[in-house]
């Protein structure tokens, strides 16, 4: 049997389901369980699975960092093979460009975009993700060692004291300037999100390396946890108002504490599930598409920059209903990444297969 935790596929699988329908402009995907999106618990599991899928136990300092690297390098690709996709479309159909509010191409020249994107400053709308996962990656391994030398406090509190400092400065518009790049800064705060990579890290390796069970949810933790999760769901909706002056501890850009808060609570109740589900147990379309989750996350940027403006149109046109197939649509074609990628490892481990073996050459005898 699998040791793979079908559970994570699947919770990755829902995540890129909702945030494609969230992209497309369907209302009711957008924080509907309070102050908490997709995209957090997206960087919690990956953060999470990354921790327990690593090898640190049995591989040097220096695989690690090779790991890492080539990690960071195919998101890479795939982050600016997207970008130079969309752009040649910006360019070719002018509307697409105006209707995401000239965000996609600098102002200046087509060159300056392309730099800005190959540099990771220049960051239109929904080009924001990946980069963080490229600094992320890279840093992973610097962290796992940290973690490995019982350092687990000095990680939390330095990301702490990160985020802390995300609270007053975004460091990718000041590095934008700093190279004379001008561009779309892109929403998420690096300093601040980092705070939900290092949380999943910290877990995933507790859970993973160190087999602990005290960090699994007591009762008293759930009540709690759902108590804010149940205040938070009531202050979304408006039904519970909030002061203005709290509202910039929701804030989203840089994750705000009352936020972080919101999502560490629903990681407990979530967690509290979990342990209710055996871990081969899962959905099986969502947890195909997020076993690619890569490939289908860069596939969901595509597909939603070419259809919003086409979902916005049939609803305007044929109505709520036509709408709602229509997005449904755009959500099924996730399949296809996944589909198309898992015939290319199948190809690859053909090829592997049917390689001749190779024979080392076997020493002649004493002359």
């Amino acid at each position: 049997m699998s040791k793979r935790d079908i559970r994570l596929d699947t919770l990755r699988g829902i995540l890129l389901a909702f945030m494609t329908l969230n992209h497309l402009g369907v209302m009711a995907t957008r924080q509907p369980f309070g102050f908490v999106s997709a995209a957090e618990g997206f960087i919690l599991l990956s953060a999470y699975t990354y921790a327990i899928t690593s090898q640190i136990a049995h591989v040097s300092f220096l695989a690690m960092l090779r790991t890492s690297g080539k990690r960071a390098f195919k998101i890479y690709k795939y982050h600016i093979l997207s970008f130079f996709l969309l752009l040649a479309v910006v360019l070719a159909v002018p509307a697409y460009d105006r209707y995401f509010g000239h965000s996609f191409v600098d102002d200046q020249s087509v060159m300056k975009t392309v730099a800005g994107a190959l540099l990771l400053v220049h960051q239109p709308t929904y080009f924001d993700i990946l980069p963080m996962y490229i600094v992320f990656a890279l840093l992973t391994p610097v962290l796992l060692y940290a973690l490995g030398k019982g350092r687990g406090a000095w990680v939390l509190l330095g990301s702490v004291a990160l985020w802390m400092a995300g609270q007053l400065f975004d460091p990718v518009p000041a590095v934008a300037e700093a190279s004379g790049i001008s561009g779309s800064d892109g929403f998420f705060n690096l300093f601040g999100w980092q705070l939900l990579w290092v949380t999943g890290l910290y877990l995933g390796y507790a859970h993973k390396h160190q087999g602990r069970t005290d960090l699994a949810p007591s009762r008293a933790s759930v009540l709690i946890a759902a108590a804010i999760v149940v205040f938070c769901i009531l202050a979304r909706h408006g039904i519970v108002v909030l002061p203005a002056g709290i509202q910039f501890y929701f804030d989203k850009s840089d994750l705000g504490f009352f936020r972080f808060a919101n999502v560490i609570a629903q990681l407990v109740l979530l967690l509290a599930l979990l342990r209710l589900i055996d871990r081969h147990a899962g959905l099986p379309w969502f947890r195909f598409i997020g076993t690619y989750s890569l490939q289908v996350f860069t596939w969901h940027v595509l597909v939603v920059y070419l259809a919003e403006p086409l979902t916005m149109h049939v609803a305007k046109q044929y109505g709520f209903l036509a709408n709602i197939g229509f997005d449904m649509l755009v959500v099924a074609s996730l399949s296809l990444p996944a589909l198309l990628y898992r015939e290319v490892l199948k190809r690859r481990a053909r090829a592997v297969r049917r390689a001749p073996p190779v024979v080392l050459a076997q020493p002649g005898p004493p002359s």
